[in-house]
This record gives structure tokens, C-alpha cells and sequence, in this order.
């Protein structure tokens, strides 16, 4: 299956979100149609449009407002299905709680908003997607929720 942009290819706007990556095996059974998330994280920031110009500027105010984040640990507390906001995929995802993420989440919206784009969704809602699928997704009756912990340890 083939991802397919959500918004059309514009020449010398980057398309690229704020992410942590998160180290997630998780052995699923997925239905025909249902891929496997490749590269597991936890987004905090909607999808931006970057001209290369605000690249590096909003990298180094980024780092700035990141510092003096302190270590913290996260735990998965529930399974869950999102959707994007196009409607054109479907999420299986395991939402995530821990006391550092509303920190981080604010010098994130700090930075973007800067830039003039928009902030993480209001409410937030911490998740991580660990299955994709362009077409409805339904929540597996039985999921066991993954006992590790997933520590911060930089941003």
C-alpha cells in the first residue's frame, strides 16, 4: 500500500513535522490493507509546509526553547483510532501519558507559532501510531497494552 500526499507537492515548501522517535516493537496481527508504522513516534506538531529559509532558524529557536527540559518517563495507557485530518487515513495507535510531554509540547507550539504556523491539536492527544491504513480501521477487540516504559531522556 502506498501513501499518498495529503496536500499536492509545492516547489521550495519542505513538508515535515516535530517528532520524538520512539523504539516500538510491537507485534501486531494486522487485517489485509493495514500496514505496520515503520518508523514509530510520538508528533508534536502538525504537518508543516517549510520554505528551506525557516528551516534552520526554527531548528536553532527549537533547540533553544528545548532547553532545560528535564528527563521524564511516559507510559502507554490505551489504545486508540485516529484519523488525519483529511480524512484519508486511519491510525491504530497506543495513547501516551507522562508529566514532561505538556512541557514539551509547549516550547514545540512556541516555535511554531513563531513561524506563523499553526499549534498541535487543542486538546492534544498523545499517541503513537504504530499501524496505517487509507481506508477504515477497526479496533481489535483484544489489544494488549505494551508494559514498558518509554523514557526521555533528550529532546
Amino acid at each position: 500500500m502506498e501513501r499518498v500526499r495529503s496536500q499536492p507537492h509545492t516547489v521550495g515548501l519542505w513538508a515535515t513535522h516535530i517528532y520524538l522517535p520512539v523504539p516500538a516493537e510491537i507485534a501486531l496481527d494486522l487485517p489485509s490493507g493495514v500496514e505496520a508504522e515503520s518508523s514509530p513516534h510520538l508528533s508534536l506538531s502538525k504537518t508543516l509546509y517549510l520554505p528551506r529559509h525557516h528551516i534552520e532558524p526554527m531548528v536553532n529557536l527549537l533547540k533553544s526553547n528545548l532547553r532545560g527540559q528535564s528527563r521524564f518517563k511516559a507510559s502507554y495507557i490505551k489504545w486508540n483510532l485516529y484519523q488525519n485530518e483529511e480524512q484519508t487515513r486511519s491510525f491504530l495507535a497506543l495513547d501516551v501519558q507522562g508529566d514532561g510531554l505538556a512541557g514539551l509540547l509547549k516550547a514545540v507550539d512556541s516555535t511554531v507559532k513563531a513561524f506563523g504556523y499553526p499549534p498541535f491539536y487543542q486538546p492534544p492527544s498523545f499517541h503513537v501510531s504504530v499501524a496505517w491504513s487509507t481506508s477504515q480501521i477497526e479496533l481489535p477487540s483484544i489489544l494488549a497494552i505494551p508494559k514498558e516504559t518509554l523514557a526521555v531522556d533528550r529532546v
